[in-house]
């Protein structure tokens, strides 16, 4: 479904872990008041100019400072969606007979050729249920789109709650570019920033979890409501990233158009632009050709300046800042419009705002 959803979603729960917060309020805390966690890698070393004569270069990443430096892969991954899951379930005032009426949304990394090693499908989801004490969900999904997936899994959890399919939805996205087999995957892709390449992007990690219900069984059971998801929109690009082409913008424009009220506009724009030309080059042909929707906006963040890019748990750290700050004195607004982007042309957007009155 696409445009204004006619059952709103509230966020009731939120959790995360990041280069800059242990928790959600840390992260988002930390995003806000504009602090980055860049660091030098404790080991890794990207390419240089001349591989043949030069040393390699230290590479700047935003690592998570819980996490063994060396762990790889569905290791690596696990360790970063424990915390926030956890974290979750101590806001949700959930009992785990709920877990029967829950369905469980997971976004995972882009299926590269270093992902795919990682043999994802077979154990992480058992693995994680098992350390986190939740075993009884009724329904279990997981995506590989990457940026866009906690988008596109919001945009099922809507199906499954406005259909009584599910009561309640957790939702997590996990990413991490700093794998080793990673870092050399896309160090020799030329898609890292490094002293040999400025068009790229500070690779980082994280996790992201949001529980959402229907707003209308969030107040029943008197919830605490962070924010409310109002709107959903989707495009396809056809010059993906990998294309010799530049982006037509086309989808960006789709997906945003079909979340900015044309009433309002928008005056607090929240975004995965990770510092690539491509992704900037084609925002500013959405600001322009959506000029008079975007002409009234005040505020554009874009969390990657803070925990570098962190793949597919963008969409719950974009989700996490935007409810936090809803919840705090002096927003930017009182909505926000968030989209992101992903490598093979999905492009995902979406409206949230504040939680209806008591």
């Amino acid at each position: 479904m696409s445009g204004t959803l006619e059952k709103p979603l509230a966020i009731t729960a939120m959790g995360a872990i990041s280069a800059v917060g242990a928790n959600a309020p840390q992260t988002c805390t930390s995003i806000r008041t504009g602090l980055a966690g860049f660091t030098e890698h404790p080991y890794f070393e990207g390419l240089s100019r001349d591989p043949e004569w030069e040393p390699g270069e230290p590479l700047i990443a935003a690592s998570c400072r819980q996490l063994d430096p060396f762990a790889e892969g569905s290791d690596r991954l696990l360790g970063l969606a424990v915390p926030p899951i956890i974290e979750l379930g101590s806001q949700a005032r959930l009992r785990r007979a709920d877990l029967a009426e829950s369905a469980f949304l997971l976004a995972l990394p882009v299926l590269d050729d270093a992902v795919q090693n990682w043999q994802l499908e077979k154990a992480l989801v058992e693995r994680l249920l098992s350390l986190t004490g939740l075993s009884q969900f009724k329904v279990i999904r997981q995506n590989h789109s990457g940026h866009t997936g906690m988008f596109e899994l919001l945009n099922e959890a809507h199906t499954l709650l406005a259909s009584g399919q599910a009561r309640y939805c957790f939702l997590l996205g996990v990413d991490s570019y700093l794998s080793p087999d990673r870092m050399e995957l896309w160090d020799h892709l030329w898609r890292l920033r490094s002293e040999r390449n400025a068009d790229g992007f500070i690779p980082g990690e994280a996790a992201s979890a949001v529980l959402v219900e229907l707003q209308t069984t969030a107040q029943a059971r008197s919830a605490h409501i962070r924010a409310t998801v109002a709107a959903l929109g989707f495009g396809d690009e056809s010059n993906a990233f990998t294309s010799e082409n530049a982006s037509t913008g086309a989808g960006l424009c789709k997906a945003l158009s079909e979340v900015i009220p044309a009433e309002k506009g928008a005056r607090w724009v929240c975004c995965d632009l990770n510092g690539e030309s491509y992704r900037a080059f084609e925002w500013g042909l959405a600001r322009v050709r959506l000029h008079e929707a975007l002409a009234g906006m005040a505020t554009l963040h874009h969390t990657a300046e803070s925990v570098g890019d962190v793949g597919a748990a963008t969409g719950g750290i974009l989700m996490n800042h935007v409810a936090y700050a809803l919840g705090r004195p002096h927003p930017p607004a009182t909505e926000a419009i968030l989209w992101t982007s992903a490598d093979d042309g999905k492009r995902a957007a979406m409206r949230m705002t504040t939680a209806p009155p008591a």
